[in-house]
């Protein structure tokens, strides 16, 4: 895992995401061991895949 300086110089980044909420625009990420917050919180723009059926309409229950 690169080291918090080399990711501060970064770009951008790309990662997965657990979920997206289309009425904010937030991403949902679980943070780990194997998936440091900081890798995707330093670069100045951020790119996110995600699985189409993790995308939310909004905060609300969809049931």
């Amino acid at each position: 895992m690169p080291s918090r300086a080399v990711m501060a110089q970064a770009d951008m980044v790309v990662s997965g995401a657990d979920y997206a909420i289309a009425d904010t625009g937030t991403l949902v990420m679980v943070a780990g061991g194997h998936n440091p917050r900081a890798a995707t919180l330093l670069p100045p723009f951020h790119v996110a895949v995600l699985d189409p059926t993790s995308l939310l309409p909004g905060m609300k229950p969809t049931s």
